[in-house]
């Protein structure tokens, strides 16, 4: 109940809620004879109030408040301290807009008028009391104060500091629902549970929901539709079907004919966009066999494309908060790595190097060859610590760019990057694909004895490949039936998660060729009836 009176006094406004509530307060200030005496300038009041309540809060009502409290103040006469409310909030209405010199100016000039109407007395002559001042200086303090007040909402760090715990509150809200709820928070989820919504209506025969990724609809949940029927909804197909009426009956050919396939079972089509038609979150379609049904469904399927876009708002700020957490955990490891691990394998190193110069014969050679390694395993860290500290984004392409970069040296294998261009994914993909060619290159540098390193990338609306290629001592014979170390078996198993397929072989002349080709967009099996 708290919620709901904060929100329709927002909505109504602060001033106009001051408003009614100074007239409201005027028959508890006066006794039975004074309201008496003073009903019709009372019930004039109450009228101008009402009749203006809902007008817009622009200067030529303020102005108009501020004739009418002095009208108030001239007639009240002695009575006009029950009256004061109203002429406080006539004065802070222009103060809160015009500021200091506004609210003095208004405040002052009603305070002359009051002194001037409550000091002549009856006989024409003027008593000035400490009660009429003090009433009278009450008024430019109200317009400055409220002058003042205002500024300081306004204050830019004021709002920042008030924007900031607006956004603290909804992520601990956020991060409850995350732990209540957790499958809630996925596009698929909300997909599926829009199916389970969709397959209550009466006479359904078939279904479709799409979600939007990365520009295109993907089928995300359906209903006795066979998934070799669905494709990936292009921006031109979104667009014909987002001209169709929702409050239209289509048929079948009435349909963008890269739908007609999967929706030539049914008779009759509803259309509905989930959230704004001019770029849907998704799209959902229903099927039925008789039109008094489809007609009848038309309400249910609007509310649950509504409750829809709701949830599929939620997943992409859970989404986006997710991958700015991620983010920040990543450079909180890469610096626990460079001020912890790095520091003392430096050391390590140093040592080593003064004690080979000191020593003699084998010794000598067996700490320099220590020392050798500590440097190997300071580059490697170093070269982690690097791609930790980096943000990740969904341009695989710029990521591999970024790294091979970092991996190029005068005296090491001649490291190749063949792009054609950007190669956006979701955040997470390109994740996996970056820390497989990571690992793969890894290999070829540590193990292979490669002369050359060649890393290529190819990437459309559909499938992306990635081929990691050395000219080096290629794969031993005995590795070849078995499923490999701790790199091979995560290189694997980020396969597995992107849906690719992996491919380790020998290269023709010598060395290895690592190649990963995965689709460019999650489609995950669609949910049916």
């Amino acid at each position: 109940m708290g919620d709901r009176i904060a929100y329709w006094a927002t909505a109504v406004g602060v001033e106009r809620w001051a408003r009614v509530g100074a007239v409201a307060l005027i028959p508890v200030l006066l006794s039975s004879q004074e309201l008496t005496d003073r009903a019709a300038l009372f019930a004039t009041l109450a009228g101008y109030v009402l009749v203006t309540a809902l007008a817009r809060r622009n200067r030529y009502v303020r102005t108009a408040d501020v004739l009418v409290a002095a009208f108030v103040i001239v007639m009240a006469g002695a009575q006009v301290s029950a009256f004061l409310p109203f002429v406080l909030v006539a004065v802070a209405g222009p103060a809160s807009r015009g500021g200091p010199r506004v609210g003095a100016a208004v405040g002052t000039s009603l305070a002359l008028l009051l002194i001037a109407t409550l000091s002549i007395d009856q006989n024409g002559g003027i008593q000035t009391t400490s009660t009429t001042v003090s009433l009278a200086l009450l008024l430019p303090l109200v317009g400055l104060t409220t002058a003042a007040a205002k500024q300081v909402l306004d204050d830019r760090a004021l709002r920042e500091r008030l924007a900031l715990q607006e956004v603290n509150r909804l992520l601990s809200s956020l991060h409850t629902v995350a732990d209540e709820l957790p499958g809630m928070l996925d596009a698929t989820t909300v997909s599926a549970a829009l199916m389970a919504e969709i397959r209550l209506l009466r006479g359904l025969r078939q279904a479709v929901a799409f979600v939007e990724e990365h520009g295109v609809q993907r089928p995300a949940a359906t209903s006795a539709i066979p998934t070799y029927a669905l494709t990936n909804l292009r921006v031109d197909v979104v667009r014909a079907l987002m001209a169709i009426d929702p409050q239209r009956l289509s048929t079948p050919h009435q349909l963008p004919k890269d739908l007609l396939r999967a929706c030539e079972g049914s008779t009759y089509w509803l259309v509905q966009a989930i959230g704004d038609a001019r770029q849907p979150l998704g799209v959902l379609l229903a099927g039925f066999d008789d039109a008094d049904d489809a007609r009848a469904a038309r309400s249910r399927l609007g509310y649950i494309a509504e409750d829809g876009a709701l949830a599929l708002d939620n997943v992409r700020l859970f989404d986006g908060t997710r991958g700015r957490a991620a983010d920040a955990a990543r450079r909180q490891v890469a610096a626990d790595l460079h001020d912890g691990v790095a520091q003392s394998l430096a050391h390590l190193r140093m040592e080593l190097e003064l004690l080979a110069v000191r020593g003699d014969g084998q010794d000598r050679g067996e700490l320099e060859r220590l020392a050798r390694v500590a440097t190997t395993a300071l580059g490697e860290l170093r070269r982690t610590i690097r791609g930790l500290d980096t943000p990740l984004g969904g341009d695989l392409a710029a990521l591999l760019t970024r790294h091979v970069e970092d991996l190029r040296t005068g005296h090491g294998p001649a490291l190749t990057l063949e792009v054609t261009g950007p190669a956006t994914l979701d955040p997470d993909r390109a994740e996996d694909g970056l820390r497989v060619a990571q690992e793969a290159i890894s290999n070829a540098l540590r193990h292979a004895g490669a002369r050359t390193i060649t890393v290529s990338l190819e990437h459309d609306d559909l499938v992306t490949e990635l081929v990691v290629e050395d000219d080096g001592e290629g794969l031993p014979s005995d590795d070849r039936s078995r499923p490999g170390g701790i790199g091979l078996r995560s290189m694997q198993q980020r396969a597995d998660r992107l849906g690719g397929d992996l491919t380790v072989r020998d290269r023709r002349g010598g060395g290895t060729v690592v190649a990963l080709r995965f689709p460019s967009q999650h489609v995950p099996e669609p949910t049916s009836r």
